[in-house]
């Protein structure tokens, strides 16, 4: 598992840290939330009966666009100084 994939890895040691760097790291945050709750919810709906491939993959093209959305709006920020790196990580947080 890489550096930026790690769960705890993501906001400590927030010294030196670039606007990329911040950006990979949110955006690794970012898939590891989807897909959690992306499983939580397929679990909700299997404890409710048969879930189709259907709205599998409904739900799944759902949270990836929740999720891109959400991320690329942070990066973007980052990306154009609106946001230094250390805020943006702690502001995503867990």
């Amino acid at each position: 598992m890489t550096e930026l994939a790690r769960p705890e890895s993501d906001f400590s040691d927030l010294s030196d840290l670039d606007s990329s760097d911040a950006a990979d790291r949110i955006r690794a945050r970012g898939e590891r939330v989807r897909r959690r709750e992306l499983d939580t919810a397929l679990a909700r709906l299997r404890d409710r009966g048969e879930v189709t491939p259907a709205q599998r993959r409904v739900l799944a093209a759902l949270a990836d666009r929740l999720t891109d959305a959400l991320v690329e709006r942070w990066a973007s920020k980052l990306a154009d100084g609106e946001v230094d790196p250390e805020t943006a990580l702690s502001l995503l947080a867990e």
